[in-house]
């Protein structure tokens, strides 16, 4: 019995656009007669002279579509080209296995329901295996698996010998299609030809009898060409290349196998079939009432088309004009709106011009120089910084990753190309290389040295409140600007070699008359670094040189002259109106009631005229200042901020009580930025919130510490507060935790209460969190992201300054204070230098080996997560060692100040 069917698109849940083609049938045994009861059950031919077993069955699945993949492959000799077993049989099923249902109903599922398990690895790797019980490839045999080249004389032999009784078993080898069979029409040809040699015939007369089924569907195109009214020019290339095409299968045959009678008929009827269609497609285009005209400028008509006036129509610009008659056009409606699809005139002028492609302009950050001598040199470089950095901020649409670019660009400069100056009662040793005060400087040098850095600071301003904050670019930026304050500071303290400024020699205390220096105040910089992320040990040592510079500066200037305290106060400060009103004694500048202040914000420009350089550095000491608000809600919100909106502008008003100093208002970034209320005490913070919000339940929520602000850079991951969510002090407190964290299970209730108590010994901390987490059992830990943070934390943070001078002993236990534990280049450099048995490098040493033992040499989250951290550790630690090495000389030399070193 043979049975053909089809699984609609390759069984639906296999998601393909060909159709499956199988085929069912028994062959008997050889030798077996007509009267045997079973060839009535079964339909065969006992003349067929097959050799398979009796109950024996075959299942052949025909696929173009896919899943070809798991059909054979095997190469063609003569052209090197790999040929498919497109109808795959499987063969030596049992009767038992064929007529099970269940084999039946998983088939017939995976074509009624989609399913993303019913793939083509499922039918070929579980289903069909099944059925005989051997693998896909099994059921190939030995002799049609390796291709044989035959000769013009053993083909002449095989044909003359006539068919042969085993063709029907013979595998039939063909290329795959080359796109996708969408119309089913190759996988149907393919299922018929496998149909028709399992009904005896041989090869050559199965590729007849599809070539007699293509001809018959000639003939029936050839019918519908005739009856046919109108055909289109795409209908006639697909009839042409069909027509060419059943042609060439029609010589594939062998000779002899169809008559010279069908070959002529059919030739005849191919030919008919194109010349119908040319004659039915030049009709159709013969038909059409007029064509689409394009009118131009110079055009006063539009031309009639030749087949238009063929076919009696009237033109365009009659129908346009509106002169042309009634026109019946056969079989058409009635449609109003249907005049909006017409194309009459040309309408390419609506476009309008065409928008002009935007020029990219070169950016040069080398120009930025790597090394400078001369002041000269610092202003071309800031110069260059600041004509790269517009050119990255003009340029945002076309060039990626400008904030970054300006950003990195900046710190650079600042960190590693400016030197840092160094403090006023630094050594005359020291003094003779300091290339500050090594060289004169003209008045216009100092000018134009202020307003430029002003203007990079705007940059930089811009570019860190547009990049999201992280707890090491926090310290970065905080480094930078303070690197900004101290240049500014030093370059406004300098005497001009030429006509000195009367306003930087009251800044510096040296104008004629009884007159002190004066300062700013930067003791917030010190308390904000102590949780500030180090990973570059020039930032350590920067943080050191700055804190050296304005404590130098600090004592040598008495509480009367420090000025610009935006960080306590936005009133118009004593100090700095001390300062101006020197300023206008000697000058002559009217000292009347708020003019000092207007003086400051530049809305009288008096002073401003004359001295520019005030106002640049008041906004670059402003800009620093701004930066080290505890919360976030003081700073601009993050988004792309252009450096014009960063430019500040000021405005003084009146005071509030009578005796009082005048408020100053500063405007920048599209909102009001204050310093005020920065760093006020807790009794001040809840005063003012009680003033301001007077419902009750504001007032409840601010009790209980319910409120929107938010911190400006993630938490200290080393302070055991932040961890436990709890106030921790001592490891007393520790113990009255009632939830320790478990980051995300990866540390017991052991570890975690150890590592809480190690944290609340900062000076101890890095030896004993290393050697907990380097420890073999709980490398692995390290995959939470908490928990590196915490030992970044603990590595990286440099804790608590410690000033220049001898070191403050405790005078009872417990301290009350842990000033005698303070280092005055952070911890890492202390445990570095001080460390005489190398504990922390063992941990390490320790922590990279089972990191490297991880590696099983192919990815997986836990070890690779591990391993990039740990590489990464390792990286940051060795820059420290190496900074520490290349400068040992200088750090010997200099006790005093242990490791600030000279980056230059």
């Amino acid at each position: 019995m043979t049975r053909t069917g089809s699984m609609s698109s390759c069984l639906r849940s296999l998601r393909v656009s060909v159709a499956c083609r199988y085929t069912l049938y028994k062959k008997p045994k050889s030798g077996t007669t007509s009267d045997d009861p079973r060839a009535a059950a079964y339909g065969y031919n006992p003349t067929m002279g097959s050799t398979a077993t009796p109950c024996e069955f075959e299942f052949a699945v025909c696929n173009t579509g896919e899943g070809l993949e798991h059909h054979p492959l095997r190469p063609e000799p003569t052209s090197s080209q790999m040929h498919t077993n497109l109808s795959f049989a499987v063969k030596g099923i049992s009767e038992g296995s064929i007529v099970d249902g269940a084999f039946w109903f998983v088939l017939y599922r995976m074509a009624c329901f989609s399913s993303e398990k019913n793939t083509a690895s499922m039918l070929y790797e579980n289903i069909l295996p099944w059925l005989n019980q051997k693998p896909i490839n099994a059921n190939i045999p030995e002799s049609d698996a390796v291709p044989t080249i035959s000769t013009p004389r053993a083909e002449a032999e095989r044909v003359a010998s006539g068919p042969d009784g085993d063709d029907a078993d013979k595998v039939e080898w063909r290329p795959a299609p080359m796109s996708k069979d969408s119309s089913n029409c190759y996988c149907i040809m393919e299922a018929i030809f496998y149909t028709s040699k399992c009904q005896g015939l041989t090869s050559q007369s199965a590729e007849a009898a599809v070539v007699v089924l293509k001809a018959q569907m000639v003939s029936m195109m050839h019918w519908d060409l005739g009856v046919a009214e109108r055909l289109t020019p795409s209908d006639e290339l697909l009839i042409t290349a069909a027509c060419k095409q059943m042609a060439r299968f029609a010589t594939q045959p062998a000779p002899g196998t169809l008559s010279v009678v069908f070959q002529n008929h059919l030739l005849a009827c191919l030919k008919s079939c194109e010349t119908k269609a040319r004659a039915l497609a030049a009709a159709t285009a013969a038909q059409s009432r007029f064509t689409i005209p394009l009118v131009t400028d110079d055009q006063d008509a539009i031309a009639q088309a030749s087949v238009g006036e063929a076919s009696g129509a009237p033109s365009a610009t009659a129908l346009l004009t509106g002169t042309a008659g009634p026109v019946n056009l056969s079989g058409s409606v009635e449609s109003p709106l249907f005049g909006r699809l017409r194309r009459d005139a040309d309408i390419e002028h609506l476009a309008g011009n065409s928008k002009t492609p935007p020029i990219v302009l070169p950016v040069q950050l080398s120009l930025v120089p790597d090394h400078i001598e001369t002041f000269h040199d610092l202003a071309c470089a800031l110069r260059h910084c600041s004509h790269v950095c517009t050119l990255l901020s003009n340029q945002t649409s076309l060039i990626k990753n400008t904030f970054a670019l300006r950003a990195s660009l900046i710190q650079n400069l600042f960190l590693e190309v400016i030197p840092i100056p160094l403090p006023v009662d630094a050594t005359p040793e020291e003094r003779s290389t300091d290339w500050w005060t090594n060289q004169p400087m003209r008045y216009e040098t100092q000018a134009d040295l202020l307003r430029l850095i002003s203007v990079v600071s705007q940059h930089y301003a811009a570019v860190s409140l547009s990049l999201t904050v992280t707890t090491s670019f926090d310290a970065t930026r905080l480094c930078t600007l303070g690197c900004m304050a101290a240049a500014a500071d030093t370059i406004m303290r300098v005497v001009a070699s030429d006509i000195p400024s009367q306003l930087s020699m009251m800044y510096n205390g040296k104008a004629d008359g009884p007159t002190d220096c004066f300062c700013f105040e930067c003791s917030h910089f010190a308390i904000e670094s102590e949780m500030s992320r180090f990973h570059d040990p020039v930032l350590a040592a920067a943080r050191t040189r700055l804190l050296d510079y304005f404590l130098a500066q600090r004592r040598i200037t008495p509480i009367d002259n420090v000025i610009f305290r935006f960080d306590e106060s936005m009133m118009f400060s004593e100090p700095t109106g001390k300062w101006l009103n020197q300023l206008c004694l000697v000058m002559g500048f009217d000292r009347g009631p708020m003019m000092l202040e207007k003086y400051l914000t530049g809305e009288e420009g008096a002073i401003m005229d004359l001295y520019p350089e005030l106002g640049f550095f008041r906004d670059v000491i402003f800009l620093f200042k701004a930066m080290m608000a505890p919360t976030s809600d003081a700073l601009p919100p993050l988004k792309p901020w252009k450096p014009v909106e960063a430019r500040l502008l000021w405005k003084a008003k009146p005071p509030k009580k009578q005796g009082e100093s005048g408020l100053l208002e500063v405007m920048g970034f599209g909102m009001k930025l204050s310093g005020a209320a920065a760093y006020v005490t807790e009794a001040e913070k809840l005063e003012a919130s009680n003033k301001t919000q007077k419902g009750y339940l504001s007032r409840i929520g601010n009790a209980l510490g319910l409120t929107s602000s938010s911190a400006r850079c993630p938490p200290s991951g080393a302070d055991p507060s932040n961890l436990a969510g709890q106030k921790i002090l001592t490891e007393d407190d520790v113990l009255h935790i009632k939830f320790l964290p478990d980051f995300d299970g990866r540390l017991n209730s052991r570890h975690s209460e150890l590592l809480l108590q190690y944290l609340t010994a900062p000076y101890l901390r890095i030896p004993l969190v290393l050697k907990l987490l380097s420890d073999q059992t709980r490398v692995r830990s390290l995959t939470n992201m908490e928990l590196q943070g915490v030992l970044d934390s603990c590595l990286f943070e440099p804790g608590q300054w410690r000033e220049p001078g001898p070191i403050p002993l405790p005078s009872e236990i417990p301290p009350r204070t842990r000033a005698h534990l303070s280092t005055p280049c952070g911890l890492m450099f202390n445990e570095l230098i001080h460390s005489r048995q190398d504990t922390m490098l063992k941990s390490i040493d320790s922590l990279l080996d089972t990191a490297i033992e991880m590696d099983t040499g192919r990815y997986s989250s836990i070890s690779c997560a591990v391993i990039l951290y740990v590489v990464r550790l390792v990286v940051r630690v060795e820059g420290y060692i190496l900074f520490l090495l290349r400068h040992a000389e200088w750090s010997k030399g200099n006790l005093r100040y242990g490791l600030e070193v000279v980056t230059q």
